[in-house]
Parts: structure tokens; sequence; C-alpha cells
């Protein structure tokens, strides 16, 4: 039981700050952009697909709904 508290208590903190490992920048088709590392709740709200997206962000794919999408490593310091 103390071992699957342990293993519980580690997944929550994945979803802190300090676990992204990139920053997404996002530029709508309008031409807005956006730079954020909340990639799922960016997807949501503006209603893309984050496989795409992370295609996109990867250089597989050129664009997702008109959104170009690039990713680069978070600095350690940040």
């Amino acid at each position: 039981k103390e071992h699957k508290m342990n293993i519980s208590k580690s997944h929550k903190n994945r979803n802190n700050e300090i676990y992204r490992k990139y920053v997404y920048t996002f530029i709508s088709p309008s031409g807005e952009i956006t730079i954020t590392t909340e990639v799922l709740d960016f997807c949501s709200y503006h209603n893309l697909t984050y496989s795409k997206v992370n295609y996109v962000s990867r250089g597989i794919y050129s664009q997702h709904k008109g959104w170009k999408i690039t990713r680069k490593l978070k600095n350690v310091s940040e």
C-alpha cells in the first residue's frame, strides 16, 4: 500500500510546470503569436488535435487547421 501511495504522489507532481520539457510557439491563421507550455489546454480551447499539433511542432506536418507550431527545449535555469 505504501508503494502505491508513493507512485500516486509522484504522478500527481507531473502536472507541475517543472516537468514540462518544451516551450511551444503557436502562430494562428490570422498571425497572432502565442507562447505556452500548456499544450493540452491550448488545443482544447482552440479546437486543435493534440497529436496533429505534435506532428507540426516536430516538422512532420507543415500546419494544422492553419496553425503553425514550433517547439524548443526549455532552459534548465527557467
